[in-house]
């Protein structure tokens, strides 16, 4: 990696080759306005990595030396958000493009444990000191994540040897990881994610302090880990992000009721198998482009655990299997926030998996109708594929959803209320 006062390594076109058209004209108009008004812009991050593996990027990002507020200013329809890092949404017709202004780190004395701009435990809390673009680039947490694109004469700015490490698959952190994980462990998240993708891998730096500073994750906030947990979840590449969250061990962390996770390698509980078979269905499903929810995952995810509890909680107290439930995505939610639908939505798919295992496919057409049948009778063909449940049952019941699939669902009829006139 070079230094922080190097010279940029520029790349061409003809050495980079990326396809142009794979970028947004939203966010190339947003570069566009922004010099147009005398600032510098450049495409900036993950939306740059993505167009060096031939990928089409999810979103754009967009960096300038120009101010949030001044940000604000010269598009019609912007909002600024953050406080520890503030950050321009620009929303042109149904894209958002966000701007971030270039950054800077505190100075030594600033950096310091226990300032205004980091934490006692060396934790970054204030992050809005602004830069040129040569500050900025050594901030960002990953090489990859640090190039800089001009969109007008498509040259790749590249001040930390981000292109090489994008082109040798190595994921790097810039400067010490151990202190760059201290700043924001949820660098450690980002860091696995980006190791998921094919052919790409850690360097020995970054890996080595991986299981060292995961404890630190414990402190972030649930809203921020319940974000990096739907992006790992919902990458297409879940399998192999559960090895790498299990190898460094930080599996354990982000889903606290399994303290027994580590155990269930050992013994027949088996609960790692069991999440390599959910991920491997989430990954299948998103990678043929069907649709996965968040509350199917999670409750497959934390389906043993809900079932090794009730059978251990008393049969005496009166709706038991709600009180489980209730406990355990309580202990989840404290660590990942769930939102209260997608907990309600959790629940119902766990309760449904009594019925199908009891009533009758041949009297129980109505139950296909219910929201709620698609994703239990999901889990329940997990369920099946592990012994849990008789194979045959599933398969009625899966005969049954094959069937009416293209039933269409008897409509309502409206009535409008409309005044009596005599």
């Amino acid at each position: 990696m070079k230094r922080a006062d190097s010279t940029p390594r520029i790349i061409f076109s003809s050495e980079h080759g990326i396809d142009r058209s794979l970028i947004s004209p939203k966010a190339i108009e947003v570069v566009d306005s922004l010099k147009s008004a005398g600032y510098s812009s450049e495409l900036v991050g993950g939306c740059v990595r993505d167009l060096l593996l031939g990928r089409k990027p999810k979103d754009f990002d967009v960096t300038t030396n120009a101010r949030p507020e001044e940000v604000r200013t010269l598009f019609r329809r912007c909002e600024v958000f953050g406080r520890r890092f503030q950050i321009a949404q620009v929303r042109i017709k149904n894209e958002v493009i966000q701007v971030a202004t270039y950054r800077r780190f505190p100075t030594k004395k600033s950096r310091r444990r226990g300032s205004k701009f980091v934490s006692l435990n060396g934790k970054i809390i204030k992050d809005n000191l602004f830069g040129n673009i040569q500050q900025d680039a050594f901030r960002r947490d990953l090489t990859i994540n640090s190039l800089y694109l001009h969109p007008s004469d498509m040259q790749i700015v590249d001040y930390t040897g981000g292109y090489e490490d994008a082109r040798n698959g190595i994921v790097r952190i810039i400067g010490s990881p151990a202190e760059r994980f201290r700043e924001d462990p949820v660098r450690i998240l980002r860091a696995i994610r980006f190791a998921s993708l094919p052919a790409f891998s850690f360097d020995g730096a970054t890996e080595k302090e991986l299981s060292v500073y995961a404890h630190l994750l414990s402190g972030i906030s649930n809203y921020r880990l319940s974000d990096e947990l739907n992006k790992l979840l919902f990458n297409g590449r879940a399998r192999t992000t559960l090895e790498l969250l299990h190898q460094h061990e930080i599996l354990r962390i982000l889903i606290p009721p399994y303290k027994w996770l580590k155990a269930g390698m050992n013994d027949n509980h088996g609960v790692i198998d069991w999440m390599r078979l959910v991920l491997d269905a989430t990954d299948e499903r998103i990678q043929s482009g069907e649709h996965t929810s968040l509350a199917f995952t999670i409750a497959a995810i934390l389906w043993p655990k809900f079932n090794n509890s009730l059978k251990k909680r008393s049969r005496r107290k009166r709706n038991y299997p709600f009180h489980v439930a209730r406990d355990i995505l309580h202990q989840q939610n404290i660590r990942t926030y769930i939102a209260g639908n997608v907990a309600q939505r959790i629940e119902a798919i766990w309760f449904f998996q009594k019925i199908l295992e009891t009533e009758d496919t041949t009297k129980s057409t109505r139950l296909v109708h219910s929201e709620n049948f698609r994703p239990a009778l999901r889990l329940f063909e997990l369920r099946s594929k592990v012994g849990e449940v008789e194979g045959r049952k599933c398969r009625a019941w899966v005969k049954l959803r094959d069937q009416l699939v293209d039933e269409s669902q008897p409509r309502m009829k409206r009535y409008r209320n409309r005044p009596r006139w005599r």
